[in-house]
């Protein structure tokens, strides 16, 4: 690097997945052949450093375009990608291996911290703004232009690339391994195994993965590959176990009511965990206990496949949704959780309890919510100084002057004032950087949290799972030898 010193999302343990996924969508790109293959990825880059920009902070913007991608305004779609054209990765990368962030102009500039988040969904020509792109995810939709940025400080990249669906019928039917190698088949879907919840799930490998033990065991055993067989039936034994719902650990409860207060307790959906949380958080606790059951089921087959069935544990296990920060940090301390955490949660062995932080914990998010505040103050400035002729320097009203909260719904006049906004920047590479680097903040919230809760359940809820087993082989080992150390 000529300047400055860069980090690789640094000060965001969680977004290094991301960046793998990055990777792969970036290569795939390269080698994708046919359109029926593809979905599409949103992927955003925000520099949350605190020495971003043309020597100055990460709300000072810069130019707007970027190495390997086009201008604002320079036409819809991806195009073909060329190696190195992906900021933070070489020419010539290898699928799964990333490289560190390039010596590019954006880099060259302060100190970079990029916060990266991966959206999947479905990309549409807008039929309401020309050159636009409408953006349907399981969170719901939001309008871009592709390819936009703001230099130094955020980007946003429309990359196609083989969907999880299309592999699936691929290897499942046009390569027929449902019936020819079912093992195999078994193996790439729990590698591909999905967390993300909701009704407009693009594609859900749980319910797929149960989908297809149920055609195998209505094929029958007596006809797949003989080798195939006897995981396929560990697979259906497990599949089994898991339809049966555990009771509430009512001594857990107890045990943790003083910390409590003030909490209500909910088992109502899912058979194999039950929640702490404020009434209020009801629907944060269901979306939680969703994706939980995710990674329970998940590591049950995963043990199953490899020959290592687990066995239920006697009761539930128990989750506690924090109602804010300052109540997840005392938890830690009442809890006497003193490790360094990689994610927003943490699992406290003494008491059996995963305690789940309600938002990301990392520095870089916290710059992240400290940028949005300032993007406010830079749209306004860049309003008042665009339209101030057309009001003749006069105030403008508030109405007038666009939010990134009004951004995120805006109504028919916001629509129009944007549109304007953006004529007038044209001209100005300044303003035209303050409006791409709204645009990309808006719309990068959903991705950025999901990355956080995904991070906390596999890695923290994991942890809880093969807990609770090693406690029952600990049990086990002390009925047959009385002298094994207790913990």
């Amino acid at each position: 690097m000529n300047s400055g010193t860069t980090k690789a999302t640094a000060g965001s343990r969680r977004d290094v997945g991301a960046q793998v996924i990055l990777g792969l969508a970036m290569v795939l790109s390269l080698t994708a052949g046919t359109s029926e293959l593809w979905a599409d990825y949103v992927v955003f880059r925000i520099n949350v450093g605190e020495n971003a920009g043309s020597g100055g902070t990460a709300g000072q913007p810069g130019g707007v375009a970027q190495p390997g991608f086009p201008a604002p305004g320079a036409g819809a779609g991806p195009g073909p990608l060329k190696p190195g054209g992906v900021p933070g990765f070489p020419p010539g990368g290898v699928p799964g291996q990333p490289g560190q962030p390039g010596t590019s102009s954006q880099d060259d500039a302060g100190t970079a911290d990029w916060l990266l988040a991966v959206l999947q969904g479905e990309a549409r020509p807008s039929t309401t703004s020309p050159g636009m792109l409408v953006f349907r995810y399981d969170g719901g939709q939001f309008e871009f232009q592709p390819n936009i940025s703001a230099a130094n400080l955020a980007e946003i990249h429309w990359l196609r690339n083989p969907s999880l669906s299309q592999e699936f019928e691929l290897l499942a039917r046009k390569r027929n391994l449902a019936a020819k190698a079912p093992a195999e088949l078994a193996l790439w879907m729990l590698q591909h195994w999905t967390y993300q919840t909701g009704s407009n799930v693009t594609f859900d490998m749980w319910k797929r993965f149960e989908e297809q033990l149920a055609a195998w065991e209505k094929m029958g055993l007596e006809k797949l590959p003989e080798a195939d067989r006897t995981t396929i039936q560990r697979l259906l034994e497990t599949r089994q176990l898991l339809k049966q719902e555990l009771p509430q650990d009512d001594e857990t409860l107890a045990r943790i009511g003083p910390l409590a207060r003030g909490n209500v307790f909910t088992t109502g959906k899912g058979p194999h965990y039950q929640i702490v949380h404020l009434q209020e958080d009801q629907k944060q606790a269901e979306e939680l206990l969703e994706r939980l059951e995710r990674v329970f089921h998940g590591v049950y087959y995963w043990f199953a496949y490899h020959n290592r069935p687990l066995p239920l544990p006697k009761y539930r296990l128990t989750v506690w949704l924090t109602v804010n920060v300052e109540n997840y940090q005392k938890l830690r301390q009442a809890l006497g959780e003193l490790r360094p955490l990689p994610t927003d949660g943490f699992y406290s062995r003494l008491e059996r309890v995963l305690v789940i932080a309600p938002q990301r914990l990392d520095p870089a998010y916290a710059r992240w919510l400290g940028l949005i505040n300032d993007v406010d103050r830079q749209l306004a400035d860049v309003t008042n100084r665009l339209l101030g002729q057309l009001f003749k320097n006069q105030p403008i009203p508030p109405e007038y002057i666009p939010t990134l909260q009004k951004l995120t719904k805006p109504d028919p006049n916001m629509k129009k004032i944007l549109t304007t906004l953006y004529q007038l920047a044209q001209q100005d590479q300044s303003a035209l950087a303050v409006l791409n680097l709204a645009q990309i903040v808006k719309n990068s919230s959903h991705a950025i949290n999901e990355e956080g809760i995904v991070a906390t359940i596999t890695h923290e809820g994991t942890r809880q799972i093969l807990d609770v087993e090693c406690l029952e082989v600990i049990k086990r080992q002390r009925r047959r030898n009385p002298l094994v150390k207790r913990r």
